[in-house]
């Protein structure tokens, strides 16, 4: 009887015993299996996930920088007057400058209820500048009676221009343009950068009146007068 239980016992065990040693590799075949058919398709796997394409390297800073100003100076080109002004043409008005205060100035606005007297200068707060800019201060109600409006011009920052309008009262705007967009077409400028004294009257609707370039303070103001006055 006792050999007869302890048969029954090495029976039942058995089958444990071998349970335990094959459920661990059946479990790795089973993962295998599931990602690829076993070990290789486990390596196979790893293979492809490491030679997805790396992403794109960020450009330099430098070169980024460089790109994003040849952009910006090649929009600039686009709007600068490179057709001479003269007598008889109908200026473009799509140019866009700021004023003394900062704020932006399409030249289009200027001109559309009424002519505008534009006198370029080479550099604010200086002798002869003050002299062209005062005496169109002084003249201010003749010329808007004759219907022109009276700017000035120049390649200065707007404040300097403001400050030089605020210490002589001026009593209208001064527009800058650094790019010198609307300065070229008026021919007053010369290597580098610098601005001959000039003015153009110019009839409501964009019309050119006439363009003096190269003047003097003294002469600028007296034929502009003249000139408004003539075609009244």
């Amino acid at each position: 009887a006792a050999a007869a239980a302890a048969a029954d016992t090495a029976a039942v065990l058995a089958p444990s015993t071998v349970s335990m040693v094959d459920s661990p590799l059946s479990l790795v075949a089973g993962a295998g299996s599931s990602v690829g058919g076993g070990a290789e398709g486990t390596v196979a796997s790893t293979t492809t996930a490491t030679t997805t394409k790396e992403p794109k390297k960020p450009r330099a800073p430098k070169k980024a920088a460089a790109e994003k100003k040849a952009a910006e100076d090649g929009a600039a080109a686009e709007e600068v007057i490179t057709e001479r002004i003269c007598p008889g043409m109908v200026l473009r008005g799509d140019i866009e400058l700021r004023n003394e205060l900062d704020e932006p100035v399409r030249l289009g606005d200027l001109w559309e209820n009424n002519g505008i007297l534009l006198f370029a200068y080479p550099k604010a707060n200086t002798p002869g500048c003050t002299t062209q800019a005062c005496g169109f201060r002084d003249s201010l109600h003749q010329l808007k009676n004759y219907g022109f409006e009276v700017y000035g011009i120049s390649a200065d920052s707007p404040k300097s221009q403001r400050n030089w309008q605020m210490k002589h009262q001026f009593g209208y705007h001064l527009l800058c343009d650094p790019d010198l967009k609307f300065l070229t077409g008026l021919g007053a400028t010369r290597n580098p950068k610098k601005i001959k004294r000039s003015h153009v009257l110019v009839e409501k609707g964009g019309r050119v009146r006439d363009v003096r370039v190269q003047i003097s303070p003294a002469d600028s103001i007296h034929l502009a007068l003249t000139e408004a006055l003539r075609r009244t």
